[in-house]
């Protein structure tokens, strides 16, 4: 019989908090840690780590913020509304150069919105 969880914490947070913790560990050891994989190789990443697309919830500070960490940040731009892609491409873009990338339902774009993001890649 599992034991009974202290009120308002779940089974997963009671897990976590028993989990070994990296506090003699400094900032900049755990910064330079990274996984070579095949995923890391292709999109030039340090961590093998992509955001879901997500259309309405993944933003461009939210993709930034991913690609700034070391993983790849993907904008979840969905069928490509004009108004939000020219609120958000220019956030997405602040990654400082890193690699992010654009979801789309290509069945529910066109060839200009696909020019439209292409003027934001990276490093430009």
């Amino acid at each position: 019989m599992p034991m009974p969880l202290p009120r308002g914490k779940s089974r997963a947070a009671q897990t976590f908090s028993r989990a070994p913790s990296h506090a003699g560990c400094s900032g900049g050891m755990m910064a330079a840690m990274g996984l070579s994989t095949r995923f890391t190789e292709l999109f030039g990443v340090q961590h093998p780590i992509a955001l879901a697309p997500m259309g309405g919830s993944a933003g461009g500070a939210l993709a930034a913020a991913v690609s700034r960490g070391g993983g790849l940040g993907m904008l979840g731009a969905g069928g490509g509304d004009r108004e939000w892609l020219a609120r958000e491409l220019p956030l997405v873009a602040q990654a400082g150069g890193r690699p992010w990338g654009i979801g789309f339902q290509t069945w529910a774009i066109d060839r200009s919105t696909v020019e439209r993001a292409l003027e934001h890649t990276p490093g430009r």
